[in-house]
């Protein structure tokens, strides 16, 4: 392997370099200026500059001070304090009130979650009465059916045995041959009188 010039084995990598202090401390202020709170009473130097002065409940120093790395005499006021912990309450109830609603939802979800299991299950057995309604009136019709047939097979017979039963005139049953041997007589034939009749000798 080779090494760089003038060093020997083990060869230690250099260290990277990393950001300077300064730079560090003011990415830090940076952060206080966004997360720190204005302070009613200032410190003597952000007073004396007139520049506004925020502290994190965190940082030993102000934004400013912090920034420029110089002593901070900032007293935090028994109001900052009051009012520091009068947030925090407000925003413990906040987080409260958040899961509260976030409980409260869950319950009418579940609720609404039970009524539609409820509601399909009563769908479920309706339709199913209504499967059963259907083919009662299906097995009906066809019962009815059939009665109506059988019923019109027992008005043909009943018709057709009144038919057999009617008298029938004697004329109309003569044979064709019958009939060809009275071609030719006369139209009144039948309203002649009958000849009177011959009394039987007794022996």
């Amino acid at each position: 392997r080779l090494l760089p010039p003038g060093s020997s084995w083990p060869f230690e990598m250099p260290k990277l370099r990393t950001e300077s202090s300064t730079v560090r401390r003011h990415k830090l202020a940076d952060f206080v200026d966004s997360f720190g709170i204005a302070m009613v009473k200032s410190c003597s130097t952000c007073k004396k500059h007139g520049r506004v002065c925020k502290v994190h409940i965190r940082s030993g120093k102000c934004n400013e001070c912090l920034r420029r790395n110089q002593r901070c005499d900032l007293q935090v006021a028994q109001s900052e304090w009051e009012r520091l912990k009068s947030e925090k309450a407000k925003l413990k109830r906040r987080i409260e009130e958040a899961r509260e609603e976030q409980e409260e939802a869950s319950r009418a979800e579940e609720k609404a979650r039970e009524t539609r299991r409820i509601a399909f299950a009563r769908e479920m057995r309706l339709r199913q009465q209504m499967d059963l309604v259907d083919d009662r009136a299906a097995e009906a019709i066809a019962v009815e059916e059939r009665n109506i047939e059988e019923l019109e097979h027992e008005e043909r017979q009943e018709g057709q045995e009144v038919l057999d039963l009617e008298p029938t005139n004697s004329a109309f049953s003569l044979s064709p041959g019958t009939w060809a041997a009275l071609d030719g007589f006369p139209d009144d034939f039948w309203e002649m009188p009958l000849p009177p009749e011959i009394p039987c000798s007794q022996s």
